[in-house]
């Protein structure tokens, strides 16, 4: 037993370094003092917010200005990464899966809004779904028994309450495995089928007529105006949910559009609300995409998505050539909104390029004693 945690140690450390090495070599010039003023609030009718820009770098800079209005006041909540070399994995190695976390932790998350992501096993993972509400990741692309299986389901409740889940891997709640399982084929007692997809989201998302052939035949080409304005990009749709029944449960659609026929299409990224919380899917397991998947996951949950109206957010991409100044003013019509969030990015999308975050909210609706 100990040989294995120590073997597990060292997997973790080799992973976190070369993650380390490879984003220092990689990133570009990042020190770029361009933000002058931003003035967001609630004005008439409308979410305004006015931005100066100036860029005082020796380069051109690319950048997207996101105004996202709100639904409900965003929470702090904390972040768990659901790891177990003890339990199965599918659509990913045991590298991805550990350089996935160390994207997150090395990238946006920690350093620039310092949120904190906590390793849990599949023995913690259960005791988190106890609790309050928090943002859980999981890229395993395999349940294990401890949270979910065919007479236990400790999500649900959770994600009713105000959890959110992303889910990187396989369909979600097809296969629950126990302890060192093997899932090798069909028969494997782990497969529980699109039956577990119903239980948690008492609805199938992703079930439909047609499966791409191969991950290479799902790649998405046509993006939607969240991925523009968040610049995400993941694009696999192997069990991308299907957009029409997305919609239909007052979902978004946050990454590309993958054509199967006139009917059915399905989406590399979504987000489909269930009771308080929401449950955001991607397309397929993480297939050495840790980097692609770490900069949408941090562009995801720093932009306050799961708290917002996303598909009535508006956005600016504005290019500044060195010393260049611009003012730039963005609206959104207000249907009643609690608040707004403001996101200011480099698309070159190195570590150190989230530049700016402003939450603002219409006071009127709070005592001013909690903010």
């Amino acid at each position: 037993m100990l040989k294995k945690y120590l073997i597990s140690f060292f997997l973790l450390l080799v992973v976190f370094c070369a993650g380390l090495i490879f984003l220092y070599f990689s990133k570009k010039p990042t020190e770029i003092n361009f933000l002058n003023e931003v003035n967001s609030r609630f004005e008439n009718s409308y979410l305004v917010t006015d931005v100066s820009l100036e860029n005082s770098s020796k380069r051109e800079i690319e950048l997207n200005l996101v105004l996202l209005p709100l639904d409900k006041k965003p929470d702090d909540l904390i972040i768990y990464y659901y790891f177990d070399e003890d339990y199965p994995t599918l659509q990913t190695s045991v590298d991805a899966y550990l350089g996935l976390y160390n994207f997150l932790v090395a990238g946006q998350l920690t350093k620039r809004f310092n949120h904190s992501i906590e390793l849990v096993n599949a023995d913690k993972l259960s005791s988190v779904f106890t609790k309050d509400k928090s943002i859980v990741i999981i890229a395993s692309g395999v349940l294990p028994n401890t949270v979910f299986s065919k007479d236990r389901n400790l999500i649900s409740p959770w994600l009713e309450k105000g959890g959110c889940l992303i889910w990187v891997g396989d369909g979600l709640g097809y296969y629950s495995a126990r302890k060192e399982e093997k899932i090798e084929d069909e028969k494997t007692d782990a497969k529980i089928g699109w039956e577990g997809q119903k239980e948690i989201l008492k609805k199938n998302f992703i079930d439909g007529d047609k499966f791409a052939e191969d991950i290479n035949d799902s790649i998405g080409e046509q993006e939607t105006i969240i991925s523009r304005a968040l610049d995400l990009r993941y694009q696999f749709t192997l069990v991308g949910a299907i957009n029409n029944i997305v919609f239909a449960n007052d979902g978004y659609l946050l990454g590309y559009n993958r054509y199967f026929n006139d009917t059915l299409v399905r989406n590399s990224i979504s987000f489909i609300p269930v009771g308080e919380g929401g449950v955001v899917i991607f397309g397929a397991g993480i297939m050495e995409k840790q980097r692609e998947l770490g900069w949408d996951i941090s562009q995801i949950i720093i932009s306050e998505l799961i708290f917002s109206e996303a598909n009535n957010l508006k956005y600016e991409s504005v290019r500044l050539s060195p010393q260049q100044k611009k003012r730039l003013r963005i609206e959104i019509k207000n249907k009643g909104y609690e608040g707004g969030s403001l996101i200011i990015f480099d698309k070159a999308g190195e570590v150190g390029n989230f530049y700016y975050k402003d939450i603002f909210y219409n006071l009127a609706k709070y005592d001013l004693k909690e903010e």
